[in-house]
């Protein structure tokens, strides 16, 4: 995969510059939110290709939200809706969790396989979505 613009939220620092790290070594862009206000202020400012989110910010749940409020913004904004990925350690939950935000599932501990591997799922799906339904 080309080097892509992406956006990721988790809300604790040692696994934020952990992914940093990670995505930097296949040459991406990456900003870093600790917040969902954080990640809502540079969402709106930045187009980005993939946004990762934890699951839980700090709640259970809040990174689905965050992730179905940014989706709401680009179509809004007729903004391309960017490839999306929820971060969890509860694997019993991300998978349907996962689903129901339009995102790939990427399980705690990850390392730079399963960060590939959640990446090229994300794309998928959102070109998947991206395409028009047809009737």
């Amino acid at each position: 995969m080309s080097a892509c613009k992406i956006l990721v939220v988790e809300d604790n620092p040692e696994q934020r510059e952990m992914l940093k790290e990670l995505l930097e070594l296949d040459s991406h862009h990456v900003d870093l939110a600790g917040s969902k206000e954080q990640a809502k202020t540079l969402f709106e400012t930045n187009e980005y290709s993939l946004v990762m989110s934890d699951c839980d910010l700090p709640h259970h749940g809040e990174g689905i939200k965050l992730l179905q409020q940014l989706t709401a913004f680009c179509i809004g904004c007729n903004r391309p809706i960017p490839a999306k990925i929820l971060m969890s350690g509860r694997h019993d939950r991300l998978f349907l969790n996962a689903a129901s935000a339009g995102s790939a599932p990427l399980y705690k501990p990850y390392n730079i396989h399963s960060l590939n591997a959640a990446i090229s799922q994300s794309v998928r799906i959102s070109q998947t979505e991206s395409q028009p339904l047809v009737v």
